[in-house]
């Protein structure tokens, strides 16, 4: 038991080969037998191939799994774009790729059968993963249209408190993250595929915690101790639209404004599902401007709950919500929601 929990891979290596061994053993004493079963033979060969084909990727799954830690940034940028994509234009082409990789699973998976090598069906579920791969590169080179976009962006760190409040009567668009070279990279394409750049040149005004707490006394959520913002005025949006720009939630954004309104006196309902204990999320009550609708909103994750209801079956909200403010005890109590307050 110790060998096989400290080498699980050479473990299940040793079962699959033992399982084909056996099968090789069973056909050799039995080849000139009429009765010899080829269901058998078929079965225990693919079996065989799917362990030692498939264990080690089952095997790396269950490890990233377990560990606590989140995806690496860059993970987490891809994954964004690609929802992204299916925003933007629709299920059509996940669609096509996933019918492309099941017929390629399947084609194949006929084929070795048909030439009596079975055991090498297992492959087809990395020519899938190929097709996969091929189609998500083809993503992300449609939205990265500018290399290297980090350089056409110019960081500018605000020292001075006052600077604040031209972030916030301006309704700065606001991204909770460090501003790194994938990040800066990503925030370049996103605006520019939007053709929201007005310049080549990207100003963005970079402040953390610090200044937010001495200026507003608001203490920011762990993971968000870096805020990137970008002016209205240096991009192709008109003042009277500021209100009605589409924020990136999903990925960690607001407007300034309504992040310092929603920090001076939010009520907490409850710990966010999504982040569980160790990042410590929490949900706030958040009434929507435009329609007077209620909502939960994580300081953390940015998860949005219809209801804490919702929250406490982990069912996130499909609504987009536009900018909101904190709810007062009235409204919530009007909701009949007083009884989820986190005192």
């Amino acid at each position: 038991m110790e060998f096989m929990k400290r080498h699980l891979y050479i473990t299940w290596q040793i079962i699959g080969f033992a399982i084909l061994i056996m099968d090789g053993t069973y056909i050799w004493f039995n080849i000139n037998n009429e009765n010899i079963s080829y269901p058998f033979v078929v079965i225990t060969s693919m079996v065989a191939g799917f362990i030692i084909i498939l264990s080690p990727m089952v095997i790396k799954l269950n490890k990233k799994n377990s560990m606590t830690k989140e995806l690496s940034f860059k993970d987490e940028i891809e994954h964004y774009i690609l929802h992204l994509h299916t925003w933007d234009n629709g299920y059509k082409s996940e669609l096509i790729t996933s019918l492309i990789m099941a017929f390629v699973l399947i084609l194949f998976t006929m084929v070795t059968i048909y030439f009596g090598i079975p055991f090498f069906a297992p492959l087809s579920f990395y020519m899938a993963v190929l097709i996969y791969i091929l189609w998500k590169k083809y993503i992300l080179s449609k939205f990265y249209k500018v290399k290297n976009a980090e350089e056409n962006c110019e960081i500018i760190e605000v020292k001075d408190l006052s600077f604040l409040d031209i972030l916030y009567k301006s309704s700065a668009i606001t991204y909770f993250k460090k501003p790194e070279p994938e990040m800066l990279c990503f925030l370049y394409n996103r605006l520019n595929n939007k053709e929201l750049l007005k310049d080549e040149k990207l100003k963005i005004y970079t402040l953390t915690s610090v200044e937010i707490k001495e200026k507003y006394n608001i203490d920011m959520a762990s993971r968000k101790k870096f805020l990137m913002c970008v002016l209205p005025e240096d991009l192709n949006i008109e003042n009277n639209d500021v209100m009605n720009f589409k924020v990136d939630y999903s990925f960690g954004s607001s407007l300034f404004d309504s992040f310092v309104d929603r920090g001076k006196d939010f009520i907490c309902c409850m710990q966010c599902p999504v982040c569980g204990e160790e990042d410590y999320g929490s949900l706030q009550y958040l009434t929507e401007k435009s329609t007077g609708n209620m909502f939960l909103y994580c300081d953390c994750c940015d998860a949005c709950y219809d209801s804490p209801e919702d929250a406490q079956n982990d069912i996130i909200s499909e609504i987009y919500y536009g900018r909101s403010r904190a709810s007062t005890i009235e409204e919530i109590r009007e909701a009949d929601w007083e009884e989820y307050i986190n005192e």
